[in-house]
Protein backbone atom coordinates (compact mmCIF):
# COMPACT_ATOMS: atom_id res chain seq x y z
CA UNK A 1 0.00 0.00 0.00
CA UNK A 2 1.36 3.39 -1.02
CA UNK A 3 1.56 5.73 1.98
CA UNK A 4 3.12 8.76 0.34
CA UNK A 5 5.40 9.69 -2.55
CA UNK A 6 7.79 12.55 -3.24
CA UNK A 7 9.53 13.48 -6.49
CA UNK A 8 13.14 14.41 -5.67
CA UNK A 9 13.68 16.01 -9.09
CA UNK A 10 12.37 19.38 -10.24
CA UNK A 11 9.53 19.33 -12.76
CA UNK A 12 11.71 20.77 -15.53
CA UNK A 13 14.45 18.15 -15.13
CA UNK A 14 15.22 15.99 -18.16
CA UNK A 15 16.47 12.39 -18.29
CA UNK A 16 19.19 11.64 -20.86
CA UNK A 17 21.44 8.63 -21.20
CA UNK A 18 25.10 8.98 -20.29
CA UNK A 19 24.54 11.50 -17.56
CA UNK A 20 23.89 14.44 -19.86
CA UNK A 21 20.46 15.16 -18.41
CA UNK A 22 19.42 16.92 -15.22
CA UNK A 23 17.13 14.22 -13.83
CA UNK A 24 18.72 11.95 -11.24
CA UNK A 25 17.97 8.73 -9.40
CA UNK A 26 18.03 7.72 -5.74
CA UNK A 27 21.21 5.63 -5.41
CA UNK A 28 21.94 6.19 -1.74
CA UNK A 29 19.88 4.87 1.18
CA UNK A 30 17.27 7.27 2.62
CA UNK A 31 17.75 8.02 6.32
CA UNK A 32 14.74 8.40 8.63
CA UNK A 33 15.28 10.58 11.70
CA UNK A 34 12.69 12.38 13.87
CA UNK A 35 9.86 11.80 11.39
CA UNK A 36 11.92 13.19 8.54
CA UNK A 37 13.46 11.48 5.54
CA UNK A 38 16.88 12.71 4.40
CA UNK A 39 17.91 11.65 0.91
CA UNK A 40 20.12 12.83 -1.94
CA UNK A 41 19.90 12.03 -5.65
CA UNK A 42 22.63 11.42 -8.21
CA UNK A 43 23.91 9.22 -11.01
CA UNK A 44 26.72 6.78 -11.67
CA UNK A 45 30.06 8.45 -10.77
CA UNK A 46 31.31 7.65 -14.28
CA UNK A 47 28.85 10.24 -15.58
CA UNK A 48 30.82 12.97 -13.80
CA UNK A 49 29.60 16.01 -11.95
CA UNK A 50 26.13 17.44 -12.40
CA UNK A 51 23.35 19.23 -10.58
CA UNK A 52 22.18 17.28 -7.54
CA UNK A 53 19.59 17.66 -4.80
CA UNK A 54 19.51 16.96 -1.07
CA UNK A 55 16.12 16.85 0.62
CA UNK A 56 14.65 16.82 4.11
CA UNK A 57 11.11 15.48 3.75
CA UNK A 58 8.29 15.40 6.30
CA UNK A 59 7.42 11.70 6.64
CA UNK A 60 4.05 12.16 8.40
CA UNK A 61 1.97 12.99 5.33
CA UNK A 62 0.05 10.82 2.87
CA UNK A 63 -0.50 10.71 -0.87
CA UNK A 64 1.58 12.83 -3.26
CA UNK A 65 3.46 15.20 -0.93
CA UNK A 66 5.91 16.61 -3.49
CA UNK A 67 4.65 20.17 -3.12
CA UNK A 68 3.91 20.13 0.63
CA UNK A 69 6.37 17.92 2.50
CA UNK A 70 9.73 19.54 1.71
CA UNK A 71 11.17 20.79 5.02
CA UNK A 72 14.26 22.12 3.26
CA UNK A 73 16.14 21.61 0.01
CA UNK A 74 19.80 22.03 -0.85
CA UNK A 75 20.85 21.70 -4.47
CA UNK A 76 20.97 23.27 -7.90
CA UNK A 77 24.38 24.94 -8.31
CA UNK A 78 25.35 24.48 -4.66
CA UNK A 79 25.21 20.70 -4.51
CA UNK A 80 26.37 18.11 -7.04
CA UNK A 81 25.10 14.62 -7.68
CA UNK A 82 25.60 12.18 -4.85
CA UNK A 83 25.61 8.44 -4.23
CA UNK A 84 26.32 8.84 -0.50
CA UNK A 85 24.00 8.06 2.37
CA UNK A 86 23.77 10.99 4.76
CA UNK A 87 24.93 10.73 8.38
CA UNK A 88 23.47 12.61 11.34
CA UNK A 89 25.40 13.19 14.55
CA UNK A 90 24.87 15.74 17.34
CA UNK A 91 22.33 17.63 15.27
CA UNK A 92 24.63 17.98 12.24
CA UNK A 93 23.97 16.37 8.88
CA UNK A 94 26.90 15.13 6.80
CA UNK A 95 26.41 14.56 3.07
CA UNK A 96 29.09 14.15 0.41
CA UNK A 97 28.61 14.98 -3.24
CA UNK A 98 30.58 14.31 -6.42
CA UNK A 99 32.82 17.35 -6.32
CA UNK A 100 36.16 16.64 -7.96
CA UNK A 101 37.83 19.74 -6.53
CA UNK A 102 36.71 19.01 -2.97
CA UNK A 103 37.59 15.32 -3.25
CA UNK A 104 41.16 16.21 -4.23
CA UNK A 105 41.66 17.87 -0.83
CA UNK A 106 42.29 15.52 2.05
CA UNK A 107 44.41 14.32 4.94
CA UNK A 108 46.46 11.10 4.96
CA UNK A 109 47.78 9.85 8.29
CA UNK A 110 50.85 7.59 8.05
CA UNK A 111 50.51 5.69 11.32
CA UNK A 112 53.55 3.78 12.66
CA UNK A 113 55.67 6.05 10.48
CA UNK A 114 58.78 5.28 12.54
CA UNK A 115 58.65 1.65 11.38
CA UNK A 116 59.78 2.60 7.85
CA UNK A 117 63.12 3.82 9.19
CA UNK A 118 66.08 1.85 7.83
CA UNK A 119 67.89 0.07 10.66
CA UNK A 120 71.67 -0.27 10.61
CA UNK A 121 71.84 -3.97 11.39
CA UNK A 122 72.93 -7.30 9.94
CA UNK A 123 69.46 -8.78 9.73
CA UNK A 124 69.02 -11.66 7.30
CA UNK A 125 65.23 -11.36 7.25
CA UNK A 126 62.70 -8.54 7.78
CA UNK A 127 62.55 -7.57 11.43
CA UNK A 128 65.54 -9.57 12.63
CA UNK A 129 67.49 -7.71 15.32
CA UNK A 130 65.36 -4.59 14.94
CA UNK A 131 61.77 -3.37 15.02
CA UNK A 132 62.46 -1.43 11.82
CA UNK A 133 61.78 -2.67 8.32
CA UNK A 134 65.07 -3.54 6.60
CA UNK A 135 63.52 -2.42 3.29
CA UNK A 136 62.59 0.95 4.76
CA UNK A 137 64.75 2.98 2.37
CA UNK A 138 62.74 1.76 -0.60
CA UNK A 139 59.50 2.76 1.10
CA UNK A 140 60.94 6.15 1.97
CA UNK A 141 61.95 6.81 -1.64
CA UNK A 142 58.41 6.06 -2.76
CA UNK A 143 57.04 8.39 -0.09
CA UNK A 144 59.28 11.16 -1.41
CA UNK A 145 57.29 11.17 -4.64
CA UNK A 146 53.97 11.32 -2.81
CA UNK A 147 54.99 14.19 -0.55
CA UNK A 148 56.32 16.46 -3.27
CA UNK A 149 52.92 17.35 -4.78
CA UNK A 150 53.15 14.94 -7.69
CA UNK A 151 50.70 12.93 -9.73
CA UNK A 152 50.92 9.27 -8.77
CA UNK A 153 49.24 6.13 -10.06
CA UNK A 154 47.18 4.31 -7.44
CA UNK A 155 45.25 1.02 -7.80
CA UNK A 156 41.46 1.16 -7.77
CA UNK A 157 41.22 -2.06 -5.76
CA UNK A 158 43.14 -3.21 -2.70
CA UNK A 159 45.21 -6.06 -4.11
CA UNK A 160 48.79 -7.08 -4.86
CA UNK A 161 48.22 -7.33 -8.61
CA UNK A 162 50.19 -5.01 -10.86
CA UNK A 163 47.72 -5.44 -13.71
CA UNK A 164 44.55 -4.05 -12.13
CA UNK A 165 42.86 -0.79 -13.03
CA UNK A 166 44.67 2.30 -11.76
CA UNK A 167 43.86 5.99 -11.33
CA UNK A 168 46.16 8.99 -11.52
CA UNK A 169 45.84 11.07 -8.35
CA UNK A 170 47.42 14.40 -7.51
CA UNK A 171 48.84 14.87 -4.01
CA UNK A 172 49.23 18.64 -4.30
CA UNK A 173 46.22 19.33 -2.06
CA UNK A 174 46.67 16.43 0.37
CA UNK A 175 48.18 16.94 3.81
CA UNK A 176 50.35 14.06 5.02
CA UNK A 177 50.80 13.41 8.73
CA UNK A 178 53.40 10.92 9.98
CA UNK A 179 53.10 9.71 13.55
CA UNK A 180 54.79 7.06 15.66
CA UNK A 181 56.37 6.24 19.00
CA UNK A 182 59.97 6.48 17.66
CA UNK A 183 61.30 4.05 20.27
CA UNK A 184 65.03 4.59 20.78
CA UNK A 185 65.00 8.10 19.32
CA UNK A 186 65.53 9.63 22.76
CA UNK A 187 68.85 7.82 23.10
CA UNK A 188 70.04 9.44 19.87
CA UNK A 189 69.10 12.95 20.98
CA UNK A 190 70.63 12.48 24.44
CA UNK A 191 73.86 11.15 22.97
CA UNK A 192 74.08 14.20 20.71
CA UNK A 193 74.09 16.47 23.76
CA UNK A 194 77.17 14.84 25.30
CA UNK A 195 79.97 17.34 24.95
CA UNK A 196 82.59 15.92 27.32
CA UNK A 197 84.80 13.14 25.97
CA UNK A 198 87.85 11.31 27.24
CA UNK A 199 88.75 9.59 30.49
CA UNK A 200 87.56 12.43 32.70
CA UNK A 201 84.01 12.64 31.42
CA UNK A 202 80.99 11.85 33.60
CA UNK A 203 78.79 9.08 32.22
CA UNK A 204 75.23 10.10 31.52
CA UNK A 205 72.57 8.57 33.70
CA UNK A 206 69.97 8.01 30.98
CA UNK A 207 68.97 4.69 29.48
CA UNK A 208 69.15 4.90 25.67
CA UNK A 209 66.66 2.04 25.29
CA UNK A 210 63.81 3.50 27.33
CA UNK A 211 60.49 3.87 25.52
CA UNK A 212 58.04 5.98 27.54
CA UNK A 213 59.80 9.33 27.18
CA UNK A 214 58.93 12.94 26.47
CA UNK A 215 60.36 14.90 23.57
CA UNK A 216 61.15 18.60 23.29
CA UNK A 217 61.39 21.01 20.37
CA UNK A 218 65.19 20.71 20.51
CA UNK A 219 64.97 16.92 20.18
CA UNK A 220 63.12 17.11 16.85
CA UNK A 221 64.71 20.28 15.47
CA UNK A 222 67.85 18.64 14.05
CA UNK A 223 67.36 16.53 10.92
CA UNK A 224 70.60 14.67 11.72
CA UNK A 225 68.83 12.96 14.63
CA UNK A 226 66.27 11.47 12.24
CA UNK A 227 69.06 10.55 9.84
CA UNK A 228 70.80 8.55 12.56
CA UNK A 229 67.48 6.94 13.37
CA UNK A 230 67.24 5.71 9.78
CA UNK A 231 65.38 8.33 7.76
CA UNK A 232 66.37 10.05 4.56
CA UNK A 233 67.04 13.74 5.38
CA UNK A 234 65.09 14.88 2.31
CA UNK A 235 62.03 12.91 3.48
CA UNK A 236 62.05 14.58 6.89
CA UNK A 237 62.48 17.91 5.11
CA UNK A 238 59.16 17.33 3.32
CA UNK A 239 57.31 17.77 6.61
CA UNK A 240 56.78 21.46 7.36
CA UNK A 241 56.21 20.94 11.07
CA UNK A 242 57.46 18.31 13.52
CA UNK A 243 55.49 18.27 16.77
CA UNK A 244 56.96 16.57 19.89
CA UNK A 245 54.68 15.04 22.51
CA UNK A 246 54.96 14.39 26.21
CA UNK A 247 54.60 10.88 27.56
CA UNK A 248 51.36 10.12 29.38
CA UNK A 249 51.44 11.25 32.99
CA UNK A 250 50.17 9.35 36.02
CA UNK A 251 47.06 11.55 36.12
CA UNK A 252 46.31 10.97 32.44
CA UNK A 253 46.72 7.20 32.74
CA UNK A 254 44.48 7.18 35.81
CA UNK A 255 41.80 9.08 33.90
CA UNK A 256 42.02 6.64 30.97
CA UNK A 257 41.77 3.74 33.39
CA UNK A 258 38.66 5.16 35.07
CA UNK A 259 36.83 6.54 32.05
CA UNK A 260 37.53 3.78 29.53
CA UNK A 261 38.82 0.47 30.83
CA UNK A 262 37.00 0.37 34.17
CA UNK A 263 33.76 1.50 32.56
CA UNK A 264 34.09 -1.19 29.88
CA UNK A 265 34.52 -3.99 32.43
CA UNK A 266 31.72 -2.64 34.61
CA UNK A 267 29.38 -2.88 31.64
CA UNK A 268 30.46 -6.48 31.01
CA UNK A 269 29.78 -7.42 34.64
CA UNK A 270 26.46 -5.58 34.49
CA UNK A 271 25.29 -7.98 31.77
CA UNK A 272 25.64 -10.73 34.39
CA UNK A 273 23.84 -8.54 36.96
CA UNK A 274 27.07 -8.12 38.96
CA UNK A 275 28.40 -4.84 40.32
CA UNK A 276 32.15 -4.32 39.89
CA UNK A 277 34.00 -2.06 42.36
CA UNK A 278 37.71 -1.24 42.34
CA UNK A 279 39.40 0.59 45.23
CA UNK A 280 41.47 3.69 44.47
CA UNK A 281 44.58 2.01 45.88
CA UNK A 282 44.21 -0.78 43.31
CA UNK A 283 43.86 1.72 40.47
CA UNK A 284 47.01 3.51 41.61
CA UNK A 285 48.91 0.22 41.71
CA UNK A 286 47.74 -0.63 38.19
CA UNK A 287 48.91 2.74 36.88
CA UNK A 288 52.35 2.29 38.48
CA UNK A 289 52.68 -1.15 36.94
CA UNK A 290 51.59 0.16 33.53
CA UNK A 291 54.21 2.91 33.76
CA UNK A 292 56.80 0.24 34.43
CA UNK A 293 55.77 -1.62 31.27
CA UNK A 294 56.41 1.54 29.20
CA UNK A 295 53.62 0.63 26.80
CA UNK A 296 51.43 3.67 27.42
CA UNK A 297 47.67 3.33 27.64
CA UNK A 298 47.76 -0.08 25.94
CA UNK A 299 49.52 -1.52 28.98
CA UNK A 300 46.69 -0.49 31.28
CA UNK A 301 44.20 -3.03 29.97
CA UNK A 302 46.64 -5.95 30.21
CA UNK A 303 47.47 -5.00 33.81
CA UNK A 304 43.78 -4.60 34.67
CA UNK A 305 42.83 -7.93 33.08
CA UNK A 306 45.61 -9.74 34.94
CA UNK A 307 44.35 -8.55 38.33
CA UNK A 308 40.68 -9.09 37.44
CA UNK A 309 40.76 -12.57 35.91
CA UNK A 310 40.75 -14.54 39.21
CA UNK A 311 37.89 -12.47 40.59
CA UNK A 312 35.92 -12.79 37.35
CA UNK A 313 36.42 -16.58 37.27
CA UNK A 314 35.23 -16.92 40.85
CA UNK A 315 32.23 -14.61 40.33
CA UNK A 316 31.05 -16.41 37.20
CA UNK A 317 31.56 -19.81 38.80
CA UNK A 318 29.42 -19.18 41.87
CA UNK A 319 25.68 -18.59 41.89
CA UNK A 320 24.13 -15.56 43.51
CA UNK A 321 27.16 -13.24 43.32
CA UNK A 322 25.95 -9.64 43.08
CA UNK A 323 29.10 -7.64 43.81
CA UNK A 324 32.82 -8.01 43.08
CA UNK A 325 35.30 -5.74 44.81
CA UNK A 326 39.01 -5.50 44.05
CA UNK A 327 41.08 -4.31 47.02
CA UNK A 328 44.69 -4.11 48.08
CA UNK A 329 45.96 -6.63 50.61
CA UNK A 330 49.52 -5.70 51.40
CA UNK A 331 51.26 -5.47 48.05
CA UNK A 332 48.88 -7.86 46.30
CA UNK A 333 45.47 -7.32 44.71
CA UNK A 334 42.71 -9.39 46.24
CA UNK A 335 38.95 -9.56 45.86
CA UNK A 336 35.75 -10.00 47.82
CA UNK A 337 32.51 -11.51 46.54
CA UNK A 338 29.09 -10.67 47.92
Amino acid sequence: KLIWKFDCNPKDSVWELGGRGTRNAIISTPVIYNNRVYVGVGQDPEHGEGVGHLWAIDATGSGDVTTTAAVWHFGDENYNRTISTVAIHNGLLYAADLNQVASSVGVVCLDEFDKVASGQNNAVFAGAGSTKDVSGLGVQRELLKMLEAAEISVPNDLSHSEYGARTVMSTSDIAFIGCGAFSGFKGITDAAREEDIGFGRIAAGHDPDRIAVSYTEDDVAAVRHFHRFGFLPELIGRFKRIVPFQSLSTEQLTDILRQNILRQYRNEFRFEEIQLEVDDAVLQLMVRQALGKESGARGLESVFARHLEDAAFAAYSEEGVKRVRLLLRGDEVGFDLD
